[in-house]
């Protein structure tokens, strides 16, 4: 979640550093846009560290040779496994798609 949390971070910088070079209307609307769905990536980034922490720790207080315990722990973390996949392909998504509209807006070396 470290990773996602430093690569949205850097998107949000690529994106003001855009809007340094272009203050046209059309690109501070796309920029909103962007920034919004930049911050709900953060807030879902916060919300997985935190389930994760949670299930670390029902992990850490399972007794290792109970199988009740284990199955009480599984589908938790199945549930888990499926948001991550589902964070990894939205986050990922997003970053192209940020690429794909922004780059007619990079300025001319």
């Amino acid at each position: 979640m470290d990773f996602y949390k430093q690569e949205n971070a850097y998107l949000k910088t690529r994106l003001a550093e855009l809007l340094d070079h272009n203050s046209s209307a059309a690109f501070i609307e796309l920029a909103e846009h962007f920034n919004t769905r930049f911050i709900g990536m953060d807030e879902a980034i916060l919300s997985l560290q935190k389930d994760i922490r949670r299930q670390r720790e029902s992990i850490a207080y399972t007794s290792k040779d109970s199988w009740a315990d284990i199955i009480l722990v599984q589908p938790v973390q199945q549930k888990l496994r499926s948001e991550m996949e589902h964070f990894e392909k939205e986050i990922s998504t997003l970053k192209n798609e940020f690429n794909q509209k922004l780059v007619s807006f990079l300025p001319a070396s």
